[in-house]
């Protein structure tokens, strides 16, 4: 199933036609209630249905949670939309530490950087209750999309997670910029090139 076909199916859902969905991703399932999710697995060369709890741990395993257990036992953690994420901060975290601009790097502190595939895939972890798994303190950063179409589906995104952890709306944060390339200067010889805040940073990396 392609992304943008969920939400006309779940429409028709609303109207009570039954609709059966074969998504190519987990993250659809955050636009579902659980009882609404079926999973079929191959068990010791059966085919098996999942229970509600199996639903659970598959959930967890294909969007990160489980097959990187650092994000469980770590004392923070960062939440973020991809691996570029994930290298941009701890870079900037880096260089702040050579620069003795602040006294420790992130996993010093013991905080673990998890990249969670993207905006819409919060709406899983938020469906599934899946931040209630990790240690508190933890934080959320995504690209507001600013200038773009899924600019308010982002602030969306985030309106419902800010009110499901209201104790954590601090925590829970989209980039003022476009996306987190937009905070990126490249500097050659005397020439300095700064990116316009909701410019399309992806089309001009590859021209430097």
């Amino acid at each position: 199933m392609k992304p943008c076909w969920p939400r006309p199916c779940l429409k028709l859902v609303a109207k009570n036609k039954q609709v059966i969905l074969i998504p190519r991703t987990p993250h659809l399932m955050g636009l579902l209630p659980l009882e609404g999710i079926k999973i079929i697995k191959k068990v010791a060369g059966q085919q098996q249905l999942l229970s509600d709890s199996q639903i659970l741990a598959e959930v967890s395993s294909s969007l990160g949670l489980a097959a990187d257990r650092r994000a469980v036992k770590s004392r923070f953690v960062l939440l973020v939309e991809g691996q570029e994420d994930v290298r941009f901060v701890t870079k900037i975290n880096q260089w702040m530490y050579e620069e003795k601009l602040v006294e420790a790097t992130f996993a010093e502190k013991g905080l673990f950087i998890l990249p969670v595939g993207g905006c819409g895939s919060l709406l899983a972890w938020l469906n599934f209750d899946l931040f209630s798994k990790l240690n508190e303190p933890w934080f959320i950063l995504i690209d507001s999309d600013k200038g773009t179409d899924e600019a308010k589906q982002s602030q969306r995104h985030l309106h419902r997670i800010r009110a499901k952890y209201p104790w954590m709306q601090a925590h829970i944060h989209a980039t003022f910029k476009r996306e987190i390339e937009n905070y990126l200067v490249f500097k050659e010889g005397k020439k300095t090139h700064v990116f316009a805040p909701y410019e399309d940073v992806k089309q001009h990396m590859y021209d430097f």
